[in-house]
């Protein structure tokens, strides 16, 4: 049966009314799709962070072990092992990674007796120390001794050290002494002397033994002068006649005074 123009338009309208009232839900479906796409890539993102930082940590405990072995590949005398371990045992259950090399290095330096230290992690579990020691160049006063620097070191077994030269000088004045007693050493070496000798007293009047058994009297003032003066007198006259020197005195200005065996004085 043909529709009327009128029913056309009725049919039209119907459908019309139907597809606005389908809208809204259809716009609500997608807008829910659109919503649960997003968190299911949020989740993923969330899912794999979790993945990535439990790993990572897993991996950092894994990797950062205690230390079971500390090794020292250097020689060393006068640190003993128990010093070493004492210094850094409380140290190393810090782990591979966690462990702070700076402080354990500023520890090991802080020991009287090392001058340097390095130390390096080997995988899995070591940790290796590397030592240079203090030298000693000189006995100190009644006890202890003196590196280059001047600084005083204590030792409990001082039988190997007894050889070395012996500094005296007012407590705390160390450095200046050791100084001094370098410059005058470096210039007595020249001459085939080593002084064994030096010290300095409470005035600052300095006096030295050399290894020939002779005692020299420096004074006070320009000490290095003197001794230029006193090597220039002995390379001259007095190293050819040393078995006859009693007593040197370089305290003066224009010449030295000794004292000979043989006779009163002769300057």
């Amino acid at each position: 049966m043909a529709l009327t123009v009128s029913s056309r338009a009725k049919q039209r309208g119907a459908q019309r009314k139907q597809v606005r009232h389908e809208a809204p839900y259809r716009d609500a479906l997608l807008a829910v799709l659109v919503w649960l796409k997003n968190l299911a890539r949020f989740s993923l993102w969330v899912g794999g962070l979790a993945f990535f930082t439990v790993g990572s940590v897993m991996l950092y405990r894994y990797i950062d072990r205690p230390l079971a072995r500390i090794s020292v590949d250097s020689p060393y005398q006068r640190v003993t092992q128990s010093e070493i371990e004492m210094l850094v045992g409380d140290l190393s259950s810090g782990g591979f990674i966690s462990l702070d090399l700076a402080v354990v290095r500023e520890r090991l330096e802080a020991h009287p007796w090392i001058a340097s230290a390095s130390v390096r992690r080997q995988w899995p579990d070591r940790l290796k120390l590397s030592i240079v020691e203090e030298v000693p160049i000189a006995r100190w006063r009644d006890s202890g001794f003196l590196n280059r620097s001047g600084v005083a070191l204590n030792a409990t077994d001082n039988r190997a050290l007894g050889n070395l030269p012996l500094l005296v000088g007012p407590e705390g004045n160390s450095r200046q002494v050791m100084s001094e007693f370098r410059d005058v050493n470096e210039l007595m070496f020249g001459q085939g002397l080593k002084v064994v000798t030096f010290s300095v007293d409470e005035h600052g009047a300095r006096r030295l033994k050399l290894n020939s058994g002779h005692e020299v009297v420096l004074g006070r003032g320009d000490v290095i002068t003197k001794v230029r003066r006193f090597l220039t007198i002995w390379q001259g006259e007095l190293a050819s006649r040393q078995e006859e020197i009693q007593a040197i005195d370089a305290r003066y200005d224009n010449g030295v005074a000794v004292s000979w065996h043989k006779s009163d004085v002769s300057s």
